[in-house]
């Protein structure tokens, strides 16, 4: 039984793109409906599903666009963290 719903990875410096193609396929054909990749350099995500996938491009779509899932906003994952306090070591 499945019990993965979704697999996040973040593209790397050195990801090629058939090593991304091959962890998608492998991903899917294990069974598991959704693979995000999330690519920090272009500020995109791309959501790849059994049969089609959708991309997301950060900004070019509105900020408070939300995923398909509903659980975040496209912009939770490009806007740069901004410390609320800084504590002295």
């Amino acid at each position: 039984m499945n019990y993965v719903s979704r697999i996040v990875e973040e593209i790397g410096p050195k990801d090629r793109y058939g090593e991304i193609t091959r962890k998608v396929c492998q991903y899917l054909k294990a069974g598991i409906p959704e693979v995000w990749m999330v690519d920090p350099v272009e500020q995109s995500i791309t959501i790849y599903y059994a049969t089609r996938f959708e991309v997301y491009e950060f900004p070019g779509q509105q900020e408070d666009e939300i995923l398909p899932d509903g659980s975040c906003r496209l912009s939770d994952f490009f806007n740069p963290l901004t410390p609320k306090s800084v504590h002295p070591r």
